[in-house]
């Protein structure tokens, strides 16, 4: 989520948590080490026993519940004008369910997937399982997965400034309550969870 930072060191009357640098700096950086264990332990159990498509839905609905727990903090934020319990307990929640989201692009060893033969790429997410597998040959599986994080980089550039920007916007036009861009972008991930279940269960069948 590109705007976490923002959010977290942005002050509580203009929608933030008021963190500091420095405890923005340390929530994140905790979470990217825990993110990276979780990722290894879990990401391979959970595609083998629920298939790609189901593993890709949970992780792009927690990202609805994700940005929906921004506003919630930002409430409880206004009311203690701190970093009381029940916001610490929300932000663990939210952490916790961005590790469930990452899952679409986690990292793990093919060898363990018993849906994923030991030829294909290294690491790959739910999402690139389904990239990896849609190469119309086994020769060409380099070009489309080369061709995918392409695609990916460049919506990630552009990702990251429009978001940037809808968040400023909703704030400074204070369209619904400031808290516009959790609205848009919550409303986007359920357009995607439906678009997700046209995915085939498995990336292989």
């Amino acid at each position: 989520m590109t705007i976490q930072p923002i959010f977290y060191a942005t002050s509580f009357s203009n929608g933030g948590l008021g963190m500091s640098p420095y405890l923005v700096g340390i929530c994140l950086g905790t979470f990217g080490l825990a993110n990276g264990i979780f990722q290894a332990l879990f990401f391979s159990v959970a595609v083998m026993r629920y298939g790609e498509r189901r593993v890709y839905m949970a992780g792009l609905s927690c990202f609805g519940v994700v940005y929906m727990l921004c506003p919630i903090m930002n409430q409880l934020s206004k009311q203690t004008r701190h970093l009381s319990f029940s916001i610490c307990a929300t932000l663990l929640l939210q952490f916790f369910l961005l590790g469930i989201a990452n899952l679409n692009f986690g990292v793990c060893s093919h060898s363990r997937l018993a849906v994923v033969p030991k030829s294909d790429l290294w690491r790959a997410g739910a999402v690139m399982l389904f990239v990896v597998h849609a190469a119309p040959n086994p020769d060409v599986r380099g070009a489309t997965n080369g061709m995918a994080h392409s695609i990916v980089c460049v919506v990630r550039v552009l990702g990251s400034t429009v978001g940037a920007a809808l968040f400023s916007l909703s704030l400074e036009r204070d369209f619904l309550w400031g808290y516009g861009f959790y609205v848009f972008m919550s409303v986007g991930t359920l357009a995607a969870v439906f678009l997700a279940r046209m995915l085939p269960p498995r990336s292989h069948t």
